[in-house]
């Protein structure tokens, strides 16, 4: 394993090919998003003065989102990428499943139950040049999610690839894979953590 950081990191600097580009450039970018979170479950929804009696399972539709993005590319020449991020989506529950002591029961509010939430993230990338046209990049990120007054911690993996269509102008695409920790929200509802994958087309210009 460690041979293989060692040479990971030799080769760094040839995969990357950032020796000829030039440091420390400005830009923003725009974003369409398609999200689609994994089921989670939550305790306290029926009842929240006796929670572990209590289950809510909810089922999402699958949500769509804009949002921007402006950093800093190539930083001190060294491939590495900073930036500030602000993502907004709505969030559309499906199926609302409940248990608990007096049985179960299943609810479709698709269409019904509609809610806004909004991110806002720093991301840090590194830049792979695979070619004149086209960058790899492998990034993570760290924020906050802000549902309806309730907010909670979020963080990502995120790999994708842009293509330049000049000198300033690239789009590109890219998979996200976001993990938000929530907590108990101002209804004393509790819920478990929340898987989201996000697939992504990115329009940048680059200053």
């Amino acid at each position: 394993m460690r041979k293989f950081a060692l040479i990971f990191l030799l080769a760094m600097p040839a995969l990357s090919g950032h020796a000829n580009a030039e440091a420390n450039r400005p830009y923003i970018e725009f974003n369409a998003n398609y999200l689609q979170n994994l089921e989670n479950k939550s305790t306290g929804a029926v009842n929240p003065n006796n929670a572990a009696d209590n289950t809510l399972k909810v089922t999402f539709e699958p949500m769509t989102g804009l949002g921007g993005e402006i950093g800093i590319k190539n930083i001190q020449d060294s491939g590495f990428r900073l930036a500030a991020t602000a993502e907004f989506a709505t969030i559309n529950p499906k199926t609302l499943k409940f248990s608990g002591t007096g049985g179960s029961s299943s609810v479709n509010v698709s269409g019904t139950a509609k809610d806004d939430a909004a991110v806002y993230k720093f991301k840090g990338y590194y830049d792979f040049e695979l070619s004149k046209s086209a960058e790899l990049f492998l990034g993570a990120a760290l924020g906050v999610i802000d549902n309806n007054g309730d907010t909670d911690p979020a963080t990502a993996a995120i790999l994708g690839v842009n293509f330049k269509l000049n000198e300033h102008i690239y789009f590109g695409v890219k998979g996200e894979y976001a993990y938000l920790f929530t907590g108990k929200n101002r209804g004393g509802v509790s819920s478990e953590d929340v898987q989201t994958l996000i697939v992504g087309i990115n329009l940048g210009y680059v200053f």
